[in-house]
């Protein structure tokens, strides 16, 4: 309908409505349904069809009402987070980081934090005024961004997320990526970060360009500082009256240590990730209600406050996840993986492993890894399961109370679990073609400038997961024995796997554990065609996680020859 004339969801509540389209500020204020149509519906009849309709909408208005509160007290947190994040400094040592370096205060951030409604509604249904923001609808009405900052979050979306994760293509019919482009507009802590994010990849095209392949110089804990004052805030009273500040406090997190891991040598960024598992531990333990069904129940009743869903057309029901959704379950979700990862490396029990069960070992789990990390969630449950089991041995050791038998029963679980998996997995090959490009119709196939992944890359990574899950576990049954016949066998399949059907190096990245756990146990004549493998990933000298991996291999190999020529 044409700007001009009031929503029937006004009139039927008999409200004052400023006729914004496709929906009015005061039915977004109460986030409640707004029937913004051209026609007038059928139950409006002025009889009891209206009548009926009117008590639907009180409801509606009084079951929003917790939602509203929790909107308004974490509008507080960004509030601070706008404030503290101006002075953030994204650039190199030394000034080489152009893009980077022009990086300046966004002066209009503070308008965003103090925005008043219309109104909103008490408990009781009764309308009342008050203060909160209104940030999306800000953004779209006029809030410009400067040319730089345009530039680095579309560099960002088109460069360096298909970089990073490869695997994350979400259908047009779930939001498609939409909800970062929204989040970088209405959140100034999570464009701080997107922005830190495309500068440093910025800052590695310029040193490409120059021939430079050496560590990017960066600056990582200045960012960092400025989410700490943020953290204080929500770590530091009840969480759950902070959830959409905690949602976007934790996608920062995450994005900033993403980059960190990516293009800083030997950056172990340990620190913002205990940040981000506080988060999330509060946040599941706040919603948690012990009378329903645990840990999954609280992961929808996060999802479901976060809510409500958008809707895409006011002539359809069609709706999509509300951008603070989708940035939940995919900062959750990283986590989830960097937690599991984390533990096969320090050798303790991963800090979420008590909420794995609920979110990961299902066969449609509520936390799906795979259009993410493009590893499946049953795959990194395993493989957390045998980081718990190598700290229960150590454990073991160190009382001097191992018991072998225990330990080979424990293990064989999760090795049939595994074997099982990847049995069913060979006896239903993919087909070779690609999947839908744009999850549009027919008509408009191949418009999509994207590259996406073909199913048999998505089932090829999972099998080279799978079979490095395995190789895991039998080193930390039998220890680190390159010449074992089952190490050998495991060791071949996945070097097999890798070099008869070559992946992109974006792919290669996102498979760096995998690649690792290999690569180290690899016998001397694979170990050229791996080297060859990992160079496909260049520049190697800006690539942090393969610089590492590469590192840690070449040392375990030099080791491995002087142990069998003393």
């Amino acid at each position: 309908m044409p700007v001009g004339r009031t929503c029937w969801t006004c009139r039927v509540r008999r409200k004052k409505c400023d006729k914004e389209w496709p929906v009015c500020n005061a039915c977004k204020a109460l986030r409640i349904t707004c029937h913004n149509h051209r026609d007038k519906p059928d139950w409006m009849d002025s009889g009891p069809r209206q009548k009926q309709v009117a008590s639907q909408l009180k409801d509606e208005v009084r079951r929003e009402a917790p939602c509203r509160r929790k909107e308004h007290d974490s509008s507080k947190t960004d509030s601070l987070v706008s404030a503290t994040s101006e002075t953030v400094d994204t650039s190199g040592k030394g000034g080489s980081d152009r893009l980077g370096a022009s990086f300046e205060p966004i002066s209009h951030d503070s308008a965003l934090s103090s925005t008043p409604l219309d109104s909103t509604v008490t408990t009781d249904g009764t309308e009342a005024r008050t203060t909160s923001i209104q940030t999306t609808s800000l953004a779209h009405k006029g809030i410009s961004f400067r040319q730089s900052d345009t530039v680095l979050i579309l560099f960002y979306l088109e460069h360096v997320l298909p970089l990073l994760f490869p695997f994350y293509d979400p259908p047009f019919t779930d939001g498609g990526k939409g909800w970062i482009l929204e989040l970088s507009m209405s959140s100034p802590i999570v464009r701080q970060a997107i922005i830190h994010q495309s500068s440093r990849f910025a800052s590695v095209m310029q040193h490409c360009d120059k021939g430079d392949y050496g560590p990017v110089p960066t600056q990582v804990g200045g960012a960092f500082e400025k989410l700490k004052q943020a953290l204080q805030v929500i770590l530091g009273s009840d969480i759950g009256q902070h959830l959409r500040g905690a949602t976007r406090i934790m996608m920062a997190i995450m994005q900033i240590r993403r980059a960190g891991i990516i293009t800083v040598s030997h950056a172990d960024c340990r620190e913002y990730l205990i940040h981000a598992l506080d988060i999330l531990t509060q946040l599941l333990e706040c919603f948690r209600d012990a009378k329903e069904h645990g840990y999954a129940s609280a992961f929808d009743a996060i999802l479901h406050a976060l809510g409500p869903p958008l809707q895409l057309l006011p002539t359809t029901s069609t709706t999509v996840p509300s951008a603070e959704q989708s940035a939940f379950r995919f900062s959750s979700a990283l986590v989830i993986f960097d937690d599991i990862i984390a533990s096969t490396i320090t050798g303790k029990k991963p800090a979420l492993r008590d909420y794995h069960n609920a979110l990961l070992d299902d066969i449609d789990p509520p936390l799906n890894l795979q259009p993410i990390v493009g590893c499946p969630s049953w795959v990194l449950f395993q493989i957390g399961g045998v980081a718990v089991l190598d700290a229960w041995k150590q454990q073991c050791k160190q009382e001097g109370d191992l018991d072998v038998m225990e330990l080979v029963r424990r293990a064989s679980v999760i090795q049939s679990a595994l074997e099982c998996r990847l049995l069913q997995r060979e006896m239903n090959p993919p087909p070779l073609a690609h999947e839908n490009d744009n999850h549009l119709p027919r008509i408009c196939a191949g418009t999509s400038s994207k590259s996406t992944v073909a199913i048999w890359q998505k089932h090829l990574c999972t099998s080279i997961w799978t079979h490095a899950g395995l190789l895991y576990l039998c080193i930390v049954v039998s220890g680190w024995q390159p010449t074992s016949r089952q190490i050998r066998h495991l060791v071949l399949q996945i070097t097999e796997l890798l070099t008869k059907s070559p992946l992109p190096p974006a792919l290669l990245l996102s498979m760096t554990w995998p690649l690792c756990v290999a690569d180290c146990l690899a016998e001397p004549l694979q170990q050229d065609s791996l080297r060859h493998l990992l160079a496909a990933v260049q520049p190697i000298g800006i690539c942090g996680t393969i610089r590492s991996a590469l590192n840690i291999m070449e040392t375990m190999w030099r080791s491995r020859f002087s142990a069998d020529n003393p």
